[in-house]
């Protein structure tokens, strides 16, 4: 609705659309904006060329989540169902105990159902290990969040938790 809002707004405006993030959970992508693709640049062929870095995802299997009661909308969860699951503290901690098993030593992000959860995160996190944990949200200080983005980059901590931001096109 922003950017529908705003090439209105301009008419008569020339106007060019540029994503990485063509297909939306919504179903309302950029061809309602637009009448054709100029060119398409798929991840499959950025990582060939190694303009990205193949994705490596490790799947854990943490028994004590139940989703029984976490109920759905569309295609997904309900946040506020799922959120209630996963600020147990028998989740965090199994959570935490399998993602620092199974990460070693690498940089790693980790994406919460909640700030609340993501903090809760950051305190067991770094229970088990000091300082190997930060987290930001959507409301962190765009500096904070830079600053955490080059420091988890360097080393300085292994476990970047977030909330609703670094979910794509993230350098790092």
């Amino acid at each position: 609705r922003t950017y529908r809002r705003i090439v209105d707004y301009f008419t008569g405006a020339k106007v060019v659309g540029l994503t990485a993030t063509p297909d939306r959970l919504d179903k309302v992508g950029l061809h309602n904006l637009f009448q054709s693709v100029a060119y398409v640049y798929d991840i499959q062929d950025a990582i060939g060329d190694g303009v990205l870095c193949r994705v490596r995802a490790e799947h854990v299997n943490v028994e004590s989540i139940d989703l029984t009661d976490v109920g759905t909308a569309g295609d997904d969860f309900k946040i506020t169902d799922l959120d209630a699951v996963m600020q147990s503290r028998k989740v965090l901690h199994a959570i935490a105990r399998a993602s620092l098993d199974k990460a070693g030593t690498r940089p790693t992000f980790v994406f919460s159902t909640s700030v609340d959860t993501a903090k809760a995160l950051v305190e067991v996190f770094n229970a088990y290990r000091p300082d190997c944990a930060r987290a930001a949200f959507g409301d962190t200080d765009f500096g904070v969040r830079s600053d955490y983005l080059r420091e988890h980059g360097a080393g300085a901590f292994q476990f970047f938790i977030s909330v609703g931001i670094h979910a794509y096109g993230v350098d790092a």
